[in-house]
């Protein structure tokens, strides 16, 4: 390791201008000249339970330019633990963001404005449970800080840093009993300017002696700017691989804009590419791409494609507070900092100097700002290789700065890795993934977060600071080599940061008049029964018909089939597209309760629900042969079930009629509309007004559905580089389901390592016991599109409340009572015991591939929607849309959001032959599951033949 910095040559160039060294000296004589304690804060009820100070410093003598700054002990040992000085991003935006909405101790309670002071509340998360933290404002003119001469806010990157610098000293001379606490420096966003400079300046001055010397540990940063292309280029492969641009504008901005910078392109057609891209980009909330799009959108906002060229993220400029968005909104709280802040209590609360700030803004860029520093990477590499630790951290949801571009620039540095990347916990959860360097350098993804992760992740990255802070990472990596000495083998990385109508119809079905806990369904009709379709073994399908809400006898029908081997119907019914759902609450021993679906597709059409194959939910045979399926057959019982409905119901025969399913149903619902659609043209009677199908998620049988999981993880962020050029290498050519080299299966059986700890069919969603509504593959069944179960007697334990899989649970005790089995007219002693899946019976899946199915049928006009819920690992959006555009068919309507209440609902490209593809954005593997009313939406549409 070197032993001080040159301060000629190379690195002469980190150093601050003479100028701003010499005032750097003089500050040690000047100490900071207000300094007051906050013992209440407006808007929050009762004394304030933790220390807070407020004050200035003095930065520039010349042009009276003071620093605002709160300061809030430690809860835990003030004397002893670290000490935090945070600087947050932007171009001038306020500290207290980071304050009241990331790790400070307070947080605003987001209801209706009423006039009066907002209010506040305790945060459990605040990083004051771990460190003292110095919020400042910084540079002058953000927040409460001022200059009384204009040319005192005139600034740039290298001397709003220098001025922090000096902020510090003079802080620390005035507070001398916090010298001895660890320090270290902090922020996020454009703060990842600042930040490294801020810590080098201190560094020199610690090595050449000056005093008072600062006991500088390391800094934070979280989804941090570097100056570099790298940032602002990341952009394209993540909104790639989050499903927000197409494969074809993903592919044209790569070839079009290759080697230059995105902030700065010097082709016409670059420009073009990035501009088709930014428009997509305008739609969304860049800061957490899942957030509803709302007015005065950021808490930090975003470039435009105007100002591409600066990292700042534009806003507002008001001479008064923003009209407040609706409640439901993120920035909701954001505005009510406008109320607070600007109400003349709270700044005598926080003895802000009167006459300094006319108005406070979250955000005030409409002062002058040269933003100087081209790559802060030369201050990482100086900073680690001093010995100084690093944590930087990115929340995987964030479009500003994603993640892919943090890592790209770690990655440049070259540093050895320490601790490959595994994935972090809190609660038994996957909290992200980190990658511990050399040099003390770790780097964290923050899953489901946003710009500023520890605002949407609170408990996360507290659990994520407290550990780092404490060196418990440090413990682990010793615990893991002593490990390694004592045993010789290489330790297995651990699991955790820190440790390493009413319709009069006759028909010849019964109708069901009473469900346990009636719910009250208007313009429903509700029957259940059995159709046989095996007459030697005695199989019989049993099924619910839903009649639709509007107009049954003109309205589009539906038959629905559930995915999974033999999973019952009733999940379609129940939890996805169905007029019921479950009350999700304690159970008590009682039958759990129903309630009316208002998302439910009855809504626009009347749907059969069949539970298929024959062992599926109550369907049944006499006779054991009658289990013994394959997918062929299993799909002919269908239609043949489908046949003798219609011959019951006529009354039907004119409704047009889809076919439809999800998961593995994508296997049976081109097979069953095929033999319709050959009955159709053979003059067969009773003629089914066949017009289309529907699939989401599909299964296709072919290697495609498996090997996009390792593409679609990686662009999720949840394998590494890597791990994912592992695959690629070592499995290339290779159906990852038949691995045929032990290359290859090592790979991909560490890469299911990964997979087994999160929820497949959702990958955000905790990880519970009795986990997937129709469960994935395991690494032993990976050659199957089976979902496995658990094999019961009885209904399984239940989870945790919080947890989706607690009413998949519930379906249990409901579907196997008496009560439930007696409305249904259940014919006695054929069901034993319902399953949500029942996988023990044999069957056989000899279809190899569907995708002749789909050309067949479109080609012979029938209409189609596909659709995927872009958060499922199960058959990822990815290879979809790869078997889709294998069929070369030309497209008509390009790639293009489409919109619910004005938000995006996701992303849909529409083929010739009538073959329609959409994502449902921030959808599960069962979409209408997760994303209800935009999956009516999006069903109500296609199927009026209205565009998505």
């Amino acid at each position: 390791m070197t032993s001080s910095l040159d301060m000629t040559g190379a690195s002469s160039s980190l150093l601050p201008s003479l100028g701003l060294f010499l005032l750097l000296l003089f500050a040690r004589s000047s100490p900071a000249l207000s300094a007051s304690v906050v013992a209440h804060l407006p808007g929050y009820q009762g004394p304030l339970p933790f220390y807070m100070e407020t004050g200035y410093v003095t930065v520039d003598e010349v042009n009276g330019a003071e620093l605002f700054y709160y300061f809030t002990a430690s809860e835990g040992d003030p004397s002893q633990d670290p000490l935090l000085l945070w600087l947050t991003g932007g171009n001038r935006c306020s500290v207290f963001s980071g304050l009241a909405f990331e790790i400070g101790p307070v947080k605003f309670v987001t209801s209706e404005y009423n006039g009066s002071i907002p209010t506040l509340t305790y945060n459990p998360y605040s990083w004051t449970k771990v460190s003292s933290i110095i919020f400042v404002d910084s540079p002058v003119g953000a927040g409460f800080s001022f200059s009384r001469d204009d040319e005192g806010y005139d600034l740039d990157d290298t001397a709003a840093s220098m001025q922090v610098h000096k902020f510090l000293v003079k802080w620390f001379i005035d507070h001398p009993q916090f010298l001895s606490n660890p320090l270290y420096i902090a922020g996020d966003s454009y703060a990842g300017i600042y930040v490294p400079l801020v810590a080098q300046a201190i560094s020199q001055d610690n090595e050449a002696g000056l005093q008072p010397h600062l006991n500088l540990k390391g800094y934070i940063l979280g989804n941090p700017a570097t100056g570099e292309k790298i940032d602002y280029n990341a952009r394209i492969p993540y909104a790639h691989g989050m499903g927000i641009i197409s494969d074809e504008m993903f592919e044209s901005t790569q070839r079009n804009c290759d080697g230059q910078d995105s902030r700065y392109p010097t082709t016409t057609l670059c420009s073009k590419s990035l501009d088709a891209v930014e428009k997509f980009f305008s739609e969304i909330m860049k800061p957490y791409i899942l957030d509803p799009k709302c007015a005065f959108a950021s808490p930090k906002p975003e470039p435009t494609v105007a100002d591409r060229r600066t990292m700042e993220e534009s806003h507002i400029k008001l001479l008064k507070p923003p009209p407040l968005p609706a409640l439901y909104c993120r920035t909701y709280a954001y505005v009510l900092s406008y109320y607070w802040a600007n109400n003349k209590v709270t700044r005598e609360a926080l003895h802000v100097k009167k006459g300094t700030k006319e108005e406070w803004r979250r955000c005030n860029d409409d002062l002058p700002f040269r933003k100087e520093v081209k790559s802060t990477i030369k201050y990482h590499a100086n900073l680690t290789r001093r010995g100084y630790r690093a944590l930087v951290y990115s929340g995987d949801h964030d479009l500003v700065i994603p993640f892919l571009g943090t890592m790209a620039w770690i990655k440049s540095l070259n540093y050895p890795i320490v601790d490959d990347w595994r994935s972090w916990h809190v609660d038994g959860q996957v909290a992200g993934y980190t990658m511990t360097y050399s040099n003390n350098l770790t780097f964290a993804t923050v899953k489901n977060g946003g710009h500023t992760a520890p605002e949407y992740r609170p408990k996360e990255c507290l659990a994520m600071i407290r550990r780092w802070i404490s060196y418990e990472l440090l413990i682990h990596l010793l615990l893991l080599l002593e490990k390694s000495c004592k045993s010789a083998t290489t330790p297995q990385p651990s699991d955790d940061i820190g440790e390493s109508n009413p319709l009069d119809l006759s028909i010849l079905s019964y109708h069901v008049s009473i469900v346990p806990h009636p719910f009250n369904i208007p313009e429903t009709l509700y029957r259940a029964w059995y159709v046989t379709v095996d007459e030697v073994n005695g199989a019989e399908l049993f099924y619910y018909f839903t009649a639709s809400e509007g107009d049954p006898s003109q309205d589009p029908l539906l038959l629905w089939l559930t995915g999974g081997h033999r999973c019952s119907v009733f999940s379609g019914l129940a939890f996805e597209i169905g007029p019921v759902k479950f009350v999700t609450s304690e159970y008590n021993g009682s039958i759990p309760t129903l309630t009316y679906n208002p998302y439910s597709w009855t809504k626009v059409s009347s749907i059969i629900f069949v539970d298929s194959p024959v062992g599926a939910g109550f369907s049944f045979s006499r006779d054991d042969e009658g289990y013994d399926l394959d997918d062929i057959t299993a799909s002919m019982q269908v239609h043949k079930f489908l046949v003798k409905w219609f011959i019951d119901h006529p009354q039907f025969l004119s409704n047009p009629l889809y076919i439809a399913g999800d998961s593995y149903a994508g296997i049976y619902v081109p097979l069953v509309a095929q033999a319709i659609s050959q009955d159709n043209e053979a003059g067969l009677q009773p003629h089914l007004n066949l017009k289309g199908y529907i699939l989401g998620n599909p299964a296709t049988g072919e290697k495609i559905d498996y090997n996009a999981r390792i593409p679609y993880a990686h662009g999720m962020g949840i394998i590494s580089d890597e791990m994912f050029e592992s695959t690629q290498r070592n499995c290339d050519g290779q159906d990852s389901r038949y691995p045929t080299t032990t290359l290859c299966s090592k790979s991909l059986d560490a890469v299911e390592k990964f997979f087994s700890e999160i929820m497949k069919p959702y990958i955000l969603d905790p990880k519970c016991a009795f986990a997937s509504p129709k469960p994935e593959p395991t690494v032993i069944d990976r050659r199957t599109m089976k979902e496995s179960h658990i094999k019961l007697l009885k209904p399984p334990p239940l989870p945790a409340l919080y947890c989706r899989t607690y009413a998949y649970v519930l379906s249990y005790y409901w579907a196997n009572n008496k009560v439930t089995r007696e409305a249904l007219h259940v014919k006695k002693g054929t069901k034993e015991e319902w399953r949500r899946c029942n996988d023990d019976l044999p069957f056989r899946k000899e279809v190899k591939s569907t995708i002749k199915y789909h050309a067949n049928l479109t080609r012979r006009g029938y209409r189609a929607l596909v659709y995927s819920g872009d958060h499922d690992l199960v058959i990822p959006f990815l290879g979809t849309m790869a078997w889709i555009k294998s069929l070369n068919y030309p497209i008509v309507d390009d790639w293009r959001s489409w919109h619910v209440d004005g938000q995006v609902a996701g992303y849909t490209m529409t083929y010739s032959n009538n073959l329609t593809f959409a994502t449902v954005k921030n959808g599960g593997h069962t979409a209408p599951e997760y994303r209800p009313k935009e999956c009516l939406a999006m069903i109500r549409r296609w199927i009026s033949y209205e565009p998505l």
